[in-house]
């Protein structure tokens, strides 16, 4: 199932599987309303997605994206959901149970200004080895 999604990108983890990188990451997505009287917004709750982008052997876009991918960064991401089986020991009783992770196979990760706005640009390679640098891309 296809699947567009808007959110703060929570912990993050990189690694190497079948000589393919991946990073894995979370993405909060707050539900909630404006209230006009208060001029707040309210948080009715959040819902929290697992997330990983693949990619290919000494691709150079994997680099890119872990300087990129921070905790708290507010990215929309584009992809369909995908399932893991996964198999748990319980060491107390011995047995093993079964069962199937859902996630997100990111197909494209946009990074916005902030949870409303939805304005990009493409920064100058420059711009992206800056530390604590805010900018945002599409790649």
């Amino acid at each position: 199932m296809k699947v567009i999604l808007k959110g703060n990108v929570g912990e993050v983890r990189t690694g190497t599987k079948s000589n393919n990188s991946f990073i894995s990451f979370s993405v909060a997505e707050n539900h909630g309303y404006f209230d006009k009287e208060t001029n707040d917004w309210i948080l009715k709750g959040t819902v929290w997605h697992d997330c990983t982008k693949w990619f290919a052997n000494n691709d150079d876009k994997f680099n890119h994206y872990c300087k990129l991918i921070k905790k708290g960064v507010p990215v929309m991401i584009t992809g369909n959901t995908s399932i893991n089986p996964v198999e748990k020991y319980d060491e107390q009783t011995g047995e093993i149970t079964n069962y199937q992770n859902e996630y997100i196979r990111v197909d494209d990760i946009t990074f916005t200004l902030n949870r409303i706005e939805n304005v990009q640009y493409k920064p100058k390679t420059s711009d992206l080895e800056k530390p604590g640098n805010e900018t945002t891309t599409t790649t």
